[in-house]
């Protein structure tokens, strides 16, 4: 990440309706993510506690800004993200530094080259509290108990919804051109000029969908049962979608076939008129 860190060119990131990152080109997405965890890997201590302690937050978000073109819409959304960062870089050190040894001496004989021996001694005595163990434990036992995860990585869930909706507007627009012959939908998935309602919908169920994937040819560290309850929801799920979207085409011919009635209707009227102003 260090050309981008060293670039002079800042690219532009644009926002969703929730001022959450998305992009078309999902390489723009992941190098901003990842930029943001090199900026806390490299300018934070992870002798804070917590990220509520970090006192560098508007200088790590004006750095931000002078790298990319970034709304100020953005920033909770970039300190919310850097915080995650944080957590997991903290974690990740202490798993790898701190849990993989028994002792403090042998912890600092193989201290990471990343953190200075004075910060490495103070996380010791931190990690070393009994206060600070038992927080750990319960929260080491809270996570155990949660068994679905996503499957998306780092891609966020924004950026999911944001591909699947270019996905459903390109079969919209490719839809319309076959059958309906009627002017391509614009940008925002509305069609010009003709005042209609948004068309294009992410529902959560599709999201779910979307960040529960998994390749059958690869091997999950998630118990059997629990991989068992993961795949019948998502059946589950799908069912849901199936019966949502037969109900909405129903409903859509119903509406049309209203609405041929309701022309005819008024050009039977129109002819009754128009006898009566004859006779």
């Amino acid at each position: 990440m260090n050309h981008v860190h060293n670039r002079a060119e800042k690219k532009r990131i644009t926002l969703n309706y929730l001022n959450q990152p998305v992009a078309d080109d999902g390489k723009l997405l992941s190098e901003f993510t990842n930029f943001l965890g090199t900026t806390v890997r490299q300018f934070v201590s992870l002798t804070c506690a917590s990220w509520h302690q970090v006192p560098e937050k508007q200088l790590l978000w004006e750095y931000v800004k002078d790298k990319y073109i970034v709304p100020d819409d953005a920033k909770p959304w970039v300190n919310k993200s850097m915080s995650d960062h944080f957590r997991s870089y903290k974690s990740r050190i202490k798993r790898d530094y701190y849990n993989t040894y028994p002792t403090d001496e042998e912890r600092l004989s193989h201290r990471p080259e990343e953190v200075s021996l004075s910060d490495w001694k103070i996380l010791l005595n931190y990690w070393g509290d009994e206060k600070v163990q038992e927080i750990a434990k319960k929260n080491s036992e809270a996570r155990q108990k949660i068994t679905e995860t996503h499957t998306t990585g780092s891609t966020s869930f924004a950026q999911v919804a944001h591909m699947l909706r270019l996905e459903k507007l390109a079969k919209l627009e490719k839809e319309k051109q076959e059958k309906l012959g009627k002017m391509p939908v614009n940008d925002d998935g509305e069609g010009e000029g003709n005042g209609e309602e948004d068309p294009i919908k992410v529902s959560d169920a599709d999201i779910y969908l979307a960040t529960r994937k998994r390749d059958e040819k690869r091997e999950y560290k998630l118990p059997e049962q629990v991989l068992k309850m993961v795949n019948d929801k998502i059946v589950d799920v799908k069912k849901t979608l199936e019966t949502e979207d037969t109900t909405e085409d129903s409903e859509k011919s119903a509406n049309s076939e209203k609405s041929a009635n309701s022309e005819k209707s008024a050009e039977v009227s129109y002819e009754d008129d128009n006898d009566v102003n004859t006779d």
